[in-house]
């Protein structure tokens, strides 16, 4: 059983993100929210993914990074290098909240 004052485990941390969501950058310049699937899964303990974009482009993730129940990641988009975080929602692992490159917010529902 796990205590309140317990960090969760790694391997329950990657079980959470996995999985496909459904992803909004939020209040983009010149595009306004931009929605996407991302789809995270876990090959030999390492989360790997991509994004499908609006126009059903596969965008690959790149140095996806767990670290203090926070998943990092960059990508490229329009030929630029960009990077997220996001949060699971506490109290609800179908939900999530982050951050895009510091400025725009992100939020998502797990899809499974």
């Amino acid at each position: 059983m796990v205590g309140c004052n317990q960090t969760p485990s790694r391997d329950k941390i990657d079980n959470d993100f996995v999985g496909i969501w459904d992803v909004t950058f939020k209040n983009l310049p010149e595009h306004g929210d931009v929605k996407v699937k991302m789809n995270l899964n876990s090959v030999d303990s390492l989360i790997n993914g991509y994004f499908i974009d609006p126009s059903e482009l596969k965008i690959k993730l790149d140095q996806i990074k767990l670290k203090n129940e926070s998943l990092r990641a960059k990508f490229k988009w329009s030929g630029h290098n960009v990077m997220f975080k996001i949060n699971l929602v506490e109290g609800d692992n179908t939900k999530l909240e982050g951050s895009f490159m510091g400025f725009f917010d992100i939020e998502g529902t797990k899809l499974n």
